[in-house]
């Protein structure tokens, strides 16, 4: 197993680790709740992004794509449930830090995140470079 590999696995089983403590002390965790459990140690605020792409990325190039919430959400939802090569937004996210695996998170925690994702206001560092080099 490649250490890449490795860290992601690690990654996971802390995050359902976290998820499986955060269901015991809140019954209704938010989207932002989750977001900080279930994705932000793949999907960071701030860069370097080392793992996947930083989330203002992929909110970015969603949001282009899917600019109102049902469709913003409806596309997070399906391509967490179901991530592949062949549909990805940000091709050059997919060569550079590989494909998404499936998590395996709930259809519901997920578009609670999707929604916190869409009404909020990532803003893109200063330094980081254009749409095309995701």
């Amino acid at each position: 197993m490649n250490q890449r590999n490795l860290l992601i696995g690690s990654l996971i089983s802390l995050t359902l680790l976290s998820t499986m403590s955060m269901g015991s002390a809140s019954t209704n965790p938010s989207g932002e709740q989750l977001y900080d459990s279930l994705c932000a140690a793949c999907h960071v605020k701030t860069p370097p992004a080392s793992i996947a792409p930083p989330v203002f990325a992929l909110v970015d190039h969603t949001r282009d794509m899917y600019p109102g919430k049902v469709e913003f959400v409806n596309r997070i939802v399906d391509w967490v449930a179901n991530p592949q090569a062949d549909q990805a937004l940000m091709a050059g996210a997919v060569d550079k830090f590989g494909l998404m695996p499936k998590l395996g998170y709930s259809e519901n925690q997920v578009r609670l995140v999707a929604e916190y994702l869409y009404e909020s206001d990532f803003k893109k560092p200063k330094d980081q470079g254009n749409k095309s080099d995701h």
